[in-house]
């Protein structure tokens, strides 16, 4: 089942906090499945919410995140949120 999308978000961290927050389907998923995860593309668009949400579903596996991070910010972001940022 799939969560309810609330009618509004307080805040930007609400939001981002909603869209990476793992479905109990994606945790056994990634919790079974072999290996390291990598995102290519990391600093794109979905790329950023993409890795999030895989460290939080796996976060005794290592989430690598690669691009140019052309962006300002993001690629600490996501060293913040524990996913290792490769330029």
């Amino acid at each position: 089942m799939t969560e309810r999308l609330p009618d509004r978000f307080d805040s930007i961290e609400a939001l981002e906090e909603f869209m990476t927050r793992p479905s109990p389907s994606l945790v056994d998923e990634l919790g079974s499945t072999p290996g390291d995860i990598i995102v290519l593309g990391v600093g794109g668009k979905m790329g950023p919410t993409l890795a999030r949400k895989a460290k939080r579903a796996a976060p005794t596996k290592r989430v690598i995140g690669v691009a140019r991070f052309s962006e300002k910010g993001v690629r600490e972001a996501l060293e913040k949120a524990g996913v290792e940022a490769v330029p």
